[in-house]
């Protein structure tokens, strides 16, 4: 028994000795088994270990692996050479050990350090960007009892639908603060959780979603402050003019039976002062449009109405990060057969985007000109290298490393408009629209 004791402590050794190793320049041992240990959690001595369990969440969705990849990945850094059988059971239990907190920190933990690395400030001001979107997961009875489906004239979603809201860095890209729920959750009140939480001395940019006297006291409050366009159907109270399509206006508080959250308003201040914004957007090779913005800066010439179109006209950024963790980090559909899974791999995801969002704020002071497809792939690249080197060469191939992300560069193309329309599609087999029992009855009951 000692001698398999001793034998399974090494392998976990050759493991913790070679995974991941750029990775764990922001995510350290000591931290994860401190965290884990300050959280209560316990676990027995096993190959995968929360270091190696956390870590390995990461290398998944970096390449979109499978969860057999992930064992022979293990099994190839331990170098072992058993008749075992690696079906991904032991990693998929691995990762649903793994306290759901620890990956909320460890989301925390890399999103500020990217964002410290290579910020987007005005004034004194650190830019933030704000958005939602939704997830599809498996369509199995837990996840759709716990997240629900989208409906519409045709029906609902087969597949159970997550409702998601991601504070970014306008820097870097990397995600600060994430709220997600089911989907009759609204995005605004995702958003009123994130600005609940949000740091002092920033300035949010959001779209229309975020236009309400909540979120804008709120951010008030924080000591931060909120770009987003005019909503529509606003009540506005005009105070004075700043200037041409520049106004002072007042907002009283809404009522209670209008606000998401009826508890905050007593905190909130009866009206606040905002400014509206009016300008027209001409690009070249574009059609021209308006554009209504309202903020909580109210010092035109502080804080001139020029320079806060282009801060809003950026904002765009969030619309491309959103896709790259769809399409490159596996958040498109969450594989999650229950809801804990489903929110451990949407973490990962995230963990993993986050930790390449570092790696590339810290090989580049202009992260955002980077091609992330290509970091994704050096890294992996660089971190097989580090595998079978010996240690005293680590330091050159992570400084060899960030050379190599730092000229991935992908170069800005100013195109004329082109049609919003696929070129042609990547294959021809239609949805599944019901259940593989379902098709498979009406299958044979028509054969």
């Amino acid at each position: 028994m000692d001698s398999i004791v001793k034998q399974h402590g090494s392998a976990q050794q050759k493991i913790l000795d070679s995974i991941l190793n750029p990775v764990r320049q922001m995510l350290t041992d000591g931290w994860i088994l401190q965290y884990c240990r300050s959280i209560g959690h316990v676990w027995r001595c096993r190959r995968f270990c929360p270091v190696v369990s956390l870590l390995t969440c990461i290398w998944k969705q970096l390449g979109q692996f499978s969860a057999r990849d992930v064992e022979d990945y293990v099994a190839l850094l331990a170098r072992t050479c058993d008749d075992t059988s690696r079906d991904g059971r032991d990693f998929c239990n691995a990762r649903a050990r793994l306290p759901l907190p620890l990956f909320q920190r460890a989301q925390e933990l890399t999103g500020a350090m990217a964002s410290n690395s290579a910020p987007r400030r005005y004034k004194h001001l650190r830019v933030a960007l704000l958005d939602g979107t939704t997830l599809r997961t498996a369509a199995t009875t837990a996840n759709r009892k716990a997240f629900g489906s989208s409906t519409n004239q045709h029906g609902s979603s087969h597949s159970p639908v997550l409702r998601l809201a991601l504070l970014l860095c306008a820097g870097c890209g990397a995600v600060l603060d994430l709220a997600f729920g089911p989907y009759t959750v609204s995005e605004a009140r995702l958003f009123t959780l994130l600005i609940s939480r949000l740091p002092s001395a920033m300035l949010v940019v959001g779209d229309t979603t975020a236009c309400s006297f909540t979120i804008f006291a709120m951010a008030l409050q924080r000591g931060s402050h909120l770009l987003c366009p005019l909503c529509p159907g606003r009540k506005r109270q005009v105070l004075r003019r700043l200037s041409r399509n520049d106004t002072l206006e007042l907002w009283p508080r809404s009522t209670p039976a209008h606000v998401i959250y009826p508890q905050f308003l007593r905190e909130l201040p009866a009206a606040i002062e905002v400014r509206v914004i009016e300008r027209s957007i001409r690009r070249r090779g574009y059609r021209d449009y308006k554009v209504t913005l309202v903020t909580t800066l109210l010092d035109a010439k502080e804080f001139p109405a020029n320079d806060l179109v282009q801060q809003y006209l950026q904002r765009w950024d969030i619309e491309l990060d959103i896709r790259t963790l769809k399409h490159q980090h596996g958040l498109e559909i969450l594989s999650g057969l229950t809801p804990q899974v489903a929110c451990r791999e949407m973490y990962a995801a995230i963990l993993a985007y986050n930790c390449v969002r570092a790696l590339m704020a810290q090989a580049s002071a202009t992260p955002r000109r980077l091609s992330h497809h290509r970091s994704i792939e050096i890294l992996l690249h660089i971190s097989t290298q580090m595998v079978c080197s010996a240690t005293i060469r680590l330091p050159e191939l992570f400084a060899a490393l960030l050379h190599f992300i730092r000229t991935a560069r992908s170069p800005q193309q100013d195109r004329p408009p082109e049609p919003r329309a696929i070129l042609h599609r990547k294959h021809a087999f239609p949805y599944l629209t019901m259940s593989r029992k379902a098709w498979r009855d009406r299958y044979y009951a028509a054969s």
